[in-house]
C-alpha cells in the first residue's frame, strides 16, 4: 500500500479567531479521509510534532484552532523551535489529569494575552502535510507512523514533543500486518520509507 503525503499547507491569517489564524484550505481533499502530519522545517527535514487522522481532513484541521484556544496544546519558543530545540513556554494539557490539570488551566487562562500571540507564531512556523487513505486503514497507519517516529528518534526532547490525536486508539490489531510505503517530496525526521501496520 502507498501513502503519499502532499503539501505543505499553511495556516492563514483570519480575523475570525482569537489566534488570528485559520486552518489551511485543502480544496479537493477537504471532504476526504486521511492522515495529516503537522511539522516544523528544521535543517532540511520536517520535524513531526503531531500525527492526526480525520474522516474529513478539513474538519479535522478546523478543530486545531479551538484546541489551541482551550489550552490543550503546548506552546513553544518559535525561534528555538525552528532551530530544532524544544523550549516550552506553556506545557499544555495533553495527557495531564486531576489537580495538575486544574492548575495548568488556571495558568493558561491568566496568561492568554501573552500565550495567544506565541501560539499564532507556532502556527505560522508550522506546516501541514496530508495523505489520503480510507478511514479504517487511517487508524492503523497513523498509529504505525507515530510509533515509527518515536522508535527512530534519538533525541528524548523530540520524542516527548511528538503527540498523536486519538491516543486512546494506540493499540495492536489482531489481523495480518500490512506494509505501507511512505512517499513524499520531503524527508520527515524519523519516518522510514516503509512501515508495517
Amino acid at each position: 500500500m502507498k501513502l503519499e503525503f502532499v503539501g505543505p499547507y499553511h495556516w492563514s491569517e483570519s480575523t475570525k479567531t482569537d489566534l488570528g489564524r485559520q486552518s489551511p484550505k485543502l480544496g479537493d481533499y477537504a471532504s476526504q479521509s486521511g492522515i495529516y502530519l503537522w511539522t516544523v522545517p528544521v535543517n532540511g527535514f520536517e520535524r513531526v510534532f503531531c500525527v492526526g487522522r480525520a474522516k474529513k481532513l478539513q474538519a479535522g484541521l478546523n478543530r486545531i484552532i479551538p484546541t489551541y484556544l482551550s489550552g490543550e496544546f503546548g506552546i513553544y519558543d518559535t525561534p528555538m523551535l525552528c532551530e530544532g530545540k524544544i523550549s516550552p513556554v506553556y506545557s499544555g494539557l495533553w495527557n495531564v489529569k486531576g489537580d495538575e490539570k486544574i492548575e495548568i488551566q488556571k495558568k493558561f487562562r491568566r496568561g492568554r494575552g501573552k500565550l495567544y500571540p506565541l501560539a499564532a507564531e507556532n502556527l505560522d512556523a508550522s506546516r501541514i502535510w496530508i495523505a489520503l487513505i480510507d478511514e479504517k486503514t487511517a487508524v492503523w497507519a497513523k498509529t504505525g507512523i507515530y510509533h515509527a517516529i518515536k522508535r527512530r528518534c534519538r533525541d528524548k526532547d523530540v520524542r516527548n514533543f511528538l503527540i498523536t490525536l486519538d491516543s486512546h486508539q494506540l493499540r495492536h490489531r489482531a489481523q495480518k500486518s500490512t506494509e505501507i510505503n511512505i512517499v513524499s517530496n520531503v524527508s520527515f525526521e524519523g519516518l522510514p520509507d516503509k512501515i508495517m501496520v
